[in-house]
């Protein structure tokens, strides 16, 4: 029930994002595409880890473009990005390219702060914490992993030709 009460708010916060940036029917334009794409579709019954992504994702790009958009910005908004940022790549790894969302926002802002850039690592720092108590009382758990996957890497093959996947796939489908 959670996953698709935060399918539905994605939509809405897509629909302000584009009625913000452009305008109402823009921002229906962006909750419709929302609401069909087959991602929200999936999250909204799904239940896994990675599935929380693509809202703090939205809810990121919401509140970066809020920043960009507000002349005289509160700067609890700031420590929002980086929560919903962190939130994000806590979920998955995988999201650690929003940010570079930030790094990009800073060109668009009219107002450049370093305040604003503390707040937002203050609020990327928040989310990790967990993560930081985990890996302090587990001996680095996670930090071996993520070495030991790099290691692994040169020890292990992993067939990368397309070629590969599309013989073994019609090969299957011919037997």
């Amino acid at each position: 029930i959670l996953m698709s009460v935060i399918s539905l708010i994605s939509v809405l916060v897509m629909y302000d994002i584009g009625r913000t940036v452009k305008s109402k029917n823009f921002g229906l334009l962006l909750a419709l595409v929302t609401a069909l794409s087959p991602s929200e579709i999936i999250a909204s019954y799904s239940v896994s880890n990675i599935t929380p992504v693509p809202f703090f994702s939205i809810l990121s790009l919401w509140v970066a473009f809020r920043i960009i958009i507000t002349p005289n910005i509160k700067m609890y908004w700031f420590v929002l990005l980086g929560l919903f940022l962190g939130f994000a790549i806590s979920s998955h790894y995988q999201s650690m390219g929003l940010l570079l969302l930030p790094v990009i926002m800073w060109f668009y802002l009219k107002k450049k702060t370093i305040n604003s850039i503390f707040l937002f690592l203050l609020g990327l720092f928040i989310t990790l914490i967990p993560m930081l108590i985990f890996n302090v009382l587990n001996n680095w758990h996670t930090i071996n992993g993520i070495q030991e996957m790099l290691i692994a890497r040169e020890r292990i093959y992993v067939a990368n030709s397309w070629r590969i996947y599309v013989f073994a796939v019609s090969y299957t489908h011919l037997t």
